[in-house]
């Protein structure tokens, strides 16, 4: 049973996240077709893989093209207590 460990196979334990054909991660077939048309458009924009210090939640896009950052959602979110745009005047 013992032996060599450097000839055996390895398998990591991944996660499967749906993307556009840029590999851009997406959340749903709406926020694909979001993506697609921004990008059709040459918008300028980024979408988050993680929360950064000033979020408080993950927003679908932020688009860099508009004077200053704006934060774009698919659904729009029901809750706005719970969200902060970002002010960087």
């Amino acid at each position: 049973m013992g032996g060599d460990w450097s000839s055996k196979p390895r398998f990591y334990l991944g996660l499967l996240i749906r993307a556009n054909l840029q590999f851009i991660p997406i959340d749903s077939s709406y926020a694909l077709q979001v993506a697609d048309k921004l990008i059709a458009e040459r918008r300028t924009f980024s979408k988050s893989l993680k929360l950064e210090d000033e979020l408080r939640y993950l927003s679908d896009f932020l688009l860099h093209d508009c004077g200053k950052p704006w934060v774009m959602e698919v659904f729009g979110k029901i809750n706005d207590d719970n969200t902060k745009l970002i002010d960087s005047a």
